[in-house]
């Protein structure tokens, strides 16, 4: 039975990602949400087989998952009787747990970040601060997604500040504050960031040191910042993108708004 639930919301949670949203809608009526109110009961008998609570768990985030992002759509779209119901759905299914229902929208958003729904993915991510406003990689990568589009930049460096007062060396949420400074023009800042962050980071190499090399670039250390580039070349970062760096003129010294 657990395994029925898991495949449903496998499905239902595939079609939504793929936006055959009507398929996915049917598939929440007509199969999803009349398992719902057997789901509750089944806790203790589910719990004493311990075979099935990888299954029964893991329905239950996928249940919530699909009903987050189909909330999502619901707003994007106008259509406040999905939402309202979607939302209502996954808020029942997580039974008060705001950090799964947190970490489900956040999920959503990126998720449509990924696919340059940016309304959608802002969307996402408002709703989990909602739920949750402390949760630190929540905060950076929201922060970071702003910083992407040099929109809200306030809120952006608010919220990386935050991250970081929770995590202080944490690589990520360091490359993610040296960026936001960055945009907001604060270059002799974010280089020391940077500079702090360098030895602590073993993951996701590229785009560090492709954000490295145009804050150094807007320094004006054109030989630094070519030597970052080609380093985030070598890690597989985008090579169209690097050549379009490459070709851009010796950087000459600017003056940034702390100076």
């Amino acid at each position: 039975m657990n395994k029925f639930y898991y495949g449903l919301a496998i499905i239902a949670t595939t079609l939504a990602t793929s936006f055959n949203v009507s398929r996915a809608q049917d598939i929440c009526i007509e199969e999803v949400e009349p398992c719902i109110e057997e789901v509750e009961p089944c806790y203790e008998e589910v719990y004493e087989e311990s075979s099935y609570l990888e299954y029964f768990d893991e329905a239950n985030i996928q249940f919530i998952n699909f009903y987050a992002g189909m909330a999502i759509l619901g707003i994007v779209e106008g259509n406040d009787q999905i939402a309202i119901r979607a939302r209502a759905i996954a808020e029942f299914i997580a039974a008060g747990d705001n950090e799964t229902l947190s970490r489900a929208y956040q999920m959503s958003g990126e998720m449509f970040h990924e696919m340059d729904e940016w309304e959608k993915c802002y969307v996402g991510m408002n709703i989990a601060m909602e739920y949750n406003s402390e949760n630190d990689n929540l905060l950076n990568n929201y922060a970071y997604f702003l910083s992407l589009q040099n929109k809200d930049m306030d809120k952006a460096l608010d919220m990386i500040e935050r991250a970081l007062e929770v995590d202080p060396y944490n690589p990520f949420y360091l490359d993610t504050y040296g960026w936001v400074l960055h945009v907001l023009g604060r270059d002799t800042e974010a280089v020391e960031v940077m500079k702090r962050a360098e030895p602590l980071v073993v993951e996701k190499l590229g785009e560090f040191y492709f954000h490295y090399g145009d804050i150094l670039y807007e320094l004006g250390d054109d030989r630094a910042a070519r030597k970052y580039w080609r380093k985030a070349g070598n890690e597989g970062w985008d090579e169209d993108v690097i050549d379009d760096r490459f070709e851009r003129p010796t950087a000459k010294k600017r003056k940034t708004k702390n100076e």
